[in-house]
Formats: structure tokens, C-alpha cells, sequence
């Protein structure tokens, strides 16, 4: 295996693909020396940057027993053996031993950071990740079809059918049959934005809001303010931020009908940019995340 020891990319360079970049031709060259393994240990900073380039958080106690001893080699890959067989195979390559590593200390563990891994799959090539997915969804898709009627196409409902204000037996419509609707699935599948126990300006509040959370949860950035804040990662935050928000916090209060108005709701999400600008100090790369999201709520906002 290969251990990121020092990855930085300068700030004006951030959040333009060099870091995903970089570490794809990293892989590339590992491949070609017949290495599969990428560990690292990253601060809390850099973890977010190392997921989206599939590294997966290793968890220290792993190599514990219940009792908390320390496991040997052999057992871990006893107990292991069977789940990681499936995966090895797709990967081409074992998995590490992270026992074996601790053990004979061949990296250092660090306090105060956290250890990842990725492994790389031998059949992709990762400078050209764009095409291999084009080429795979094409396979997939080939696949389907032979199992599926999802790519069929069906007649339309005649204009004949909707004089008068008629109504239409939705399991009349092709297709809806043979996908394995019946009845009861219809009663059972009505929308809550059509509940009639809300009035209708509450029902297009809603479909509003519904609208622009799906927009700035497609943000690059979204990722950072999706959930609460961890406060392992940062002992300080609820002490200075006293009315924490966050977007799936959003997305509950939308669910209930918590909104009376837009303003509520664009209050709820400037909570969001606020606390994370009064915690993150303005040269902080998660002070510039929050006025960059921000900044995409306002375009946002022009549209809606």
C-alpha cells in the first residue's frame, strides 16, 4: 500500500477539480506499480475532501475484540473472510490488514486524526472515469431492457378522454397494470402536496420550497451544511452557536408543514449561512463554502 503522508492544493486553486485530478492520476500510478491500497490520516478538514475520493473512514477499535483485546491477524481474517471474498473479487486484490499494520507499526498513528482507505479497482481507469461511467450505464441499460418493460413505450390517453372534465381510471392508462399496480397501490400512493387538509396557498408554499431544497441540495457544497454539526469534530460549536440549523432540519420542517411563509423559510436557511460565518473565521475554507452557498441561494431566489 501507498500512504498519503502531505496533500494540499492552494486556496485560489480549490473547488476547480485539480484535488480530484491529482489523485486520480495518483491511482493511476499505483496501478501501474502494482499497488492497490491508499491510506492516509486526515484532519477534520480534509476528510470531506478524501470521501468524495472513496476513501472510507477505517475505525481504530476494528482491530478490538469484544472483550478489547487486541485481535491477531489470523482472526480477524477468519471472522472477515466470507463478507470480503464478494469485494475482493470485485476489486481484483485483498483487502489491507489493518491489525497486521498496527502491529508491526508500518505506519504512524496519529492523534487527533483520522485514518482512511481506499482501495483501487484494477479494471477502471481513472483518468478517464467520464467515459468508463458512459460505458457502463450503456451496459446497464442493455441489461434492464431484457428484464424490464421500463423502456417500453405506450400509447397516450386520447384528447377525447378529457371532455367534459372526465374522469380517468388510472388503471385504465397502459402500463400501469402491467408494472404492477393495482388498486389499493393507487389509493395508498396520493401526494402530500395534494392533501386537501391543507389550504392551497400552504400547497403551493410547499411545492415553493420543495423546489428550491432540491436545487440547493445539488449545490456542490450542499454536503457541508446537509446535517447537524458533529460536535466531536468541533467541542466548540454549540457553545458559540446557539440556534443551530441545518438543511435536513429544513427538510423536516417542510415535511410537517412548519412554513407559514417564504420568509420563515429563507430566515431558516441565512441561520444556516450565519452560524457557519460567525464559527469559521473569514480566511476558514468553510467561511468562504457558506458565502459561495449563499451567493447560489440569492440566483436561487431570482427564479422563484
Amino acid at each position: 500500500f501507498a500512504e498519503v503522508v502531505f496533500l494540499a492544493i492552494s486556496q485560489n486553486h480549490q473547488i476547480k477539480g485539480f484535488g480530484t485530478r491529482l489523485m486520480n492520476h495518483l491511482k493511476q500510478t499505483l496501478k501501474k506499480m502494482g499497488i492497490y491500497h491508499i491510506v492516509t490520516f486526515a484532519d477534520n478538514n480534509a476528510i470531506e475532501y478524501f470521501a468524495k475520493q472513496g476513501f472510507d473512514i477505517v475505525d481504530c477499535d476494528q482491530v478490538k475484540d469484544e472483550d478489547g483485546n487486541e485481535m491477531t491477524p489470523e482472526y480477524q481474517n477468519e471472522i472477515a473472510s466470507d463478507e470480503n471474498k464478494t469485494i475482493d473479487r470485485l476489486y481484483g486484490c485483498h483487502n489491507l490488514n489493518f491489525v497486521e499494520i498496527k502491529n508491526n507499526k508500518y505506519i504512524k498513528f496519529y492523534n487527533g486524526a483520522t485514518l482512511m482507505h481506499c482501495r483501487i479497482i484494477k479494471n477502471i481507469n481513472y483518468c478517464k472515469l467520464n467515459e468508463h461511467l458512459i460505458e457502463n450505464r450503456k451496459k446497464l441499460i442493455n441489461k434492464l431492457t431484457k428484464i424490464s418493460n421500463s423502456t417500453k413505450q405506450r400509447d397516450g390517453i386520447s384528447k377525447s378522454k378529457f371532455k367534459n372534465n372526465s374522469h380517468i381510471d388510472i388503471l385504465k392508462i397502459k402500463g400501469v397494470k402491467e408494472a404492477g399496480y393495482n388498486r389499493e397501490d393507487v389509493k395508498n400512493a396520493r401526494s402530500k402536496l395534494f392533501d386537501t387538509r391543507h389550504p392551497s396557498e400552504m400547497v403551493e408554499l410547499q411545492a415553493r420550497i420543495t423546489g428550491i431544497l432540491k436545487q440547493l441540495k445539488g449545490h456542490k457544497k450542499a454536503g457541508v451544511f446537509a446535517r447537524p454539526v458533529d460536535a466531536a469534530q468541533a467541542p466548540d460549536y454549540y457553545n458559540v452557536v446557539k440556534r443551530p440549523m441545518d438543511i435536513s432540519k429544513i427538510q423536516s420542517k417542510l415535511d410537517e408543514y412548519r412554513y407559514r411563509s417564504m420568509r420563515q423559510f429563507i430566515n431558516d436557511f441565512k441561520l444556516i449561512v450565519t452560524n457557519c460565518k460567525l464559527f469559521n473565521p473569514q480566511q476558514n475554507i468553510y467561511h468562504q463554502h457558506a458565502v459561495e452557498f449563499d451567493r447560489y441561494f440569492e440566483d436561487l431566489m431570482k427564479q422563484y
